[in-house]
């Protein structure tokens, strides 16, 4: 899985150690829901998801270095089991 930070603004020194322990906080509780509820099937290739961490709305967005199908099946959990996390 790899994670890019996306800021709209330079976030200040003290407020970066919260988004970090945020943002791993979220990774790992995505991880969880994936691992329990396979996006295409039971060996679904983790490592191939990209997402955005944007700062401001403290959530992630699927971004479209994730191959397909895993693209289309995030996007369609979205809205659904998987809306604490994404945009």
């Amino acid at each position: 899985m790899k994670i890019n930070w996306v800021n709209k603004e330079q976030e200040a020194p003290e407020n970066v150690k919260a988004l970090l322990e945020l943002e791993y906080s979220l990774r790992s509780e995505l991880m969880k829901k994936l691992l329990l509820t396979p996006l295409v099937d039971d060996d679904d290739d983790i490592e191939v998801l990209s997402f955005d961490f944007h700062t401001q709305k403290k959530k992630f967005a699927v971004t479209i270095a994730t191959p397909e199908p895993y693209y289309t099946a995030l996007l369609k959990r979205k809205d659904t089991d998987l809306s604490d996390f994404l945009i």
